[in-house]
């Protein structure tokens, strides 16, 4: 099972786990990404804000006084109207992709930043006014992907270190398919993944099982 795994998925190392009384799970080294930086001045070290595009009437502006890494970030400003952002249009609709970075805000009293495709908001945090990373999966149901929060009174967010990438996961069915049947008789596969540092992603039983 994890030479098959490693074969289709292309992964250095797979981990096999098995589960009482007959249920495993396999999971690869690292996201099954295609190696292509989609988001433009993710780094932020450009000094100007024209590879982003403001929403909401946002106040966008670069930043030199603590970034997470490098000599600037983003900052997003709320100017009027609520959940200001900063978009970029960079996504395919129906591929799957996982977006990273650092994030914080002015101040602990409430908003929290927001991260949206489309109009669907794919990540909430929390609000902390010191560094903190945030990765996430999702499906993109739109070309828009929109990095921001949910002021509605004044005050700012910051963002830095980010990266924008498609994850290959156009025959994740087959590949699960083809490891349950590899697994002798009476033994349930109930996941296949990856890990991602600290973070595990997972297919349970379907591509429908991502978390």
């Amino acid at each position: 099972l994890i030479s098959i795994f490693k074969t289709l998925t292309g992964a250095g190392t797979a981990r096999y786990t098995p589960y009482y009384p007959a249920e495993c799970s396999i999971f690869g080294d690292e996201p099954p990404l295609n190696g292509i930086e989609l988001l433009v001045d993710g780094d932020m070290e450009a000094a100007d804000v024209s590879a982003w595009m403001a929403e909401n009437g946002a106040t966008l502006t670069k930043e030199t006084g603590s970034p997470d890494s490098g000599l600037r970030s983003l900052r997003v400003s709320y100017n009027g109207t609520v959940e200001p952002a900063a978009s970029q249009s960079i996504l395919t609709v129906g591929r799957w992709y996982l977006i990273q970075g650092k994030v914080r805000m002015e101040n602990t009293s409430g908003p929290v930043p927001q991260i949206k495709n489309g109009a669907a908001v794919i990540y909430s945090g929390v609000p902390y006014n010191v560094w903190y990373e945030f990765n996430v999966v999702f499906l993109a149901g739109d070309a828009k992907l929109s990095y921001g929060s949910d002021h509605s009174v004044a005050g700012w967010v910051e963002y830095d270190t980010m990266s924008t990438q498609r994850i290959l996961l156009d025959n994740w069915t087959d590949i699960f398919d083809i490891c349950q049947r590899v697994i002798p008789g009476g033994v349930r596969l109930n996941g296949i993944g990856w890990y991602d540092g600290g973070d595990a992603f997972a297919f349970a039983d379907s591509p429908d099982g991502l978390g």
